[in-house]
């Protein structure tokens, strides 16, 4: 099973077993570049050119996406990191 193939049945296990359980899965909060570029309205190549530790980071100046590495190019991104970083951001802007 391909990494990509987990994530959803991952998640189609978690909505059946932890919401009984009254438990919160960390699984539930992570996001596919392509996800979190719908949620904040930009490409996945934008993403992932903003993304912390990658090659493609190296091209464009500011702060970078914070995320977690699962392997040697599967990358995912903690929605609750992102709100936190994109926080930080707006209270820079603020000053």
């Amino acid at each position: 099973m391909t990494p990509d193939a987990f994530f959803p049945l991952s998640s189609r296990l978690e909505s059946a077993i932890l919401p009984a359980s009254g438990l919160q899965s960390p699984v539930s909060s992570l996001l596919t570049a392509e996800q979190l570029a719908r949620r904040l309205g930009m490409t996945r190549s934008w993403v992932l050119d903003h993304t912390a530790g990658t090659r493609r980071a190296g091209r464009v100046r500011g702060p970078r996406i914070p995320c977690l590495r699962l392997g040697a190019r599967l990358i995912r991104y903690d929605a609750q990191e992102v709100d936190h970083w994109l926080e930080g951001l707006k209270e820079s802007s603020d000053k």
